[in-house]
C-alpha cells in the first residue's frame, strides 16, 4: 500500500510546478539556463565565423525561444 504522506508529497510537488508555470517563474529560469548557454557557446566559438555573424544568430535564436514561451 502507497504511503498517504507520499501521495500528498507528490501533489505539493504538483501544485508548485503548476504554480511556477503560471507565474512564469519557470520560463524566466528556463530562458536564464538559455543565454547562459549562448554566452558559452559565443566565448567558445565566436573566432569560427565572421565578425559579429554568431552573436547575431544567438541573439535571434534566442528571441525565437523567447517567444515560443
Amino acid at each position: 500500500m502507497t504511503n498517504p504522506k507520499l501521495l500528498e508529497a507528490g501533489a505539493r510537488v504538483e501544485e508548485t510546478v503548476k504554480r511556477l508555470l503560471a507565474s512564469n517563474e519557470l520560463n524566466e529560469e528556463l530562458m536564464d539556463l538559455y543565454l547562459s548557454a549562448a554566452i558559452s557557446e559565443l566565448d567558445a566559438s565566436f573566432e569560427a565565423f565572421e565578425d559579429g555573424e554568431l552573436e547575431a544568430y544567438l541573439m535571434a535564436y534566442l528571441e525565437t525561444v523567447r517567444r515560443e514561451q
